[in-house]
């Protein structure tokens, strides 16, 4: 399962979905134990700038957490998509077999794109304190550490966190609709089948603002979705309709992740997974149409 996004224009800051707060790491109880998982991230606003460049990771990792580089947002002015509300604790120690594997990263001799996008940061905790700071580029070189590989280390976390997930009982998310259309985007990338709330923006980056589509009425829209998608090409797309105002519909999940339709015309599109990139488009129906106007 690859939930991560794997490309990403300019984002700006995203906050407001999912509210919590930074406790001490502590090492989880084994598969079947008592006692509930600490699966509280640190806070993001903390992180340094500073990144570690470690040749190894160590394993007994009690807890990850994932944010945005901070040392990236600061030099591209790319905060980044939303961090994931909750940390991994279960299987931690994957995150360092997925660094371990990767080949070193010879940027003297390696020829890298030229493309740009965002960066992560990987809060590496131990039971006795030791933390590493780990830095992923998802453009260039795919530079992680030390190592080559960004999307390999991603993607171990992304799993490892979902399979983390079918344990525990998900948050309440607090929905700001006005917080999530400046940046529509969330690290580990959401199935529409699994959202259960929606957003609908209108306008572009700073200036965009939402109305949100909950309960019954979003059920309403992911039904007209589901049975009404459909592959399309370029030539599927209109080009006489009046108006060229922004309007991107976004399902929430519980955990906060995000998945954004665009709107151009009546015609809603989206891709899906990383793996095969299908373009789908769906023109909603006549119920979840007048939801949307």
């Amino acid at each position: 399962m690859k939930r991560t996004i794997l490309a990403l224009a300019a984002l700006v800051a995203l906050t407001g979905c999912v509210t919590y707060q930074a406790t001490p790491a502590t090492t989880p109880a084994p598969p079947g134990g008592s006692g509930p998982v600490e699966a509280t991230p640190v806070a993001c606003s903390t992180v340094p700038p500073e990144r570690d460049a470690p040749a190894r990771l160590e394993t007994g990792i009690a807890r990850v957490s994932l944010c945005n580089d901070p040392g990236h947002a600061e030099l591209y002015g790319m905060p980044g998509p939303t961090p994931p509300a909750d940390a991994l604790v279960l299987d931690a120690d994957r995150v360092a077999a997925a660094y371990n594997a990767l080949d070193r990263a010879e940027l003297a001799t390696m020829i890298c794109t030229a493309d740009m996008g965002p960066a992560y940061r990987l809060v590496v905790e131990y039971p006795d304190g030791r933390t590493v700071q780990l830095s992923g580029e998802m453009f260039g070189c795919h530079v992680v550490g030390t190592k080559v590989g960004s999307h390999a280390v991603l993607d171990a976390f992304t799993d490892a966190l979902v399979a983390q997930r079918a344990t525990l009982t998900p948050p309440r998310l607090v929905l700001a609709a006005d917080a999530v259309c400046p940046s529509p985007s969330s690290w580990v990338r959401a199935e529409l089948a699994d959202t259960t709330q929606g957003v609908l923006c209108t306008g572009f980056d700073a200036g965009a603002r939402g109305e949100p589509i909950e309960g019954d009425a979003w059920q309403v829209v992911l039904a007209d979705i589901t049975a009404n998608g459909r592959e399309v090409t370029a030539d599927d797309y209109p080009n006489d309709c009046a108006s060229s105002e922004a309007v991107t519909l976004v399902g929430l999940t519980p955990w906060g992740e995000m998945t954004s339709l665009q709107r151009s015309c009546d015609l809603y599109t989206w891709q899906t997974g990383p793996d095969d990139r299908t373009t789908m488009g769906w023109t909603p129906g006549d119920k979840a149409k007048a939801l949307l106007s």
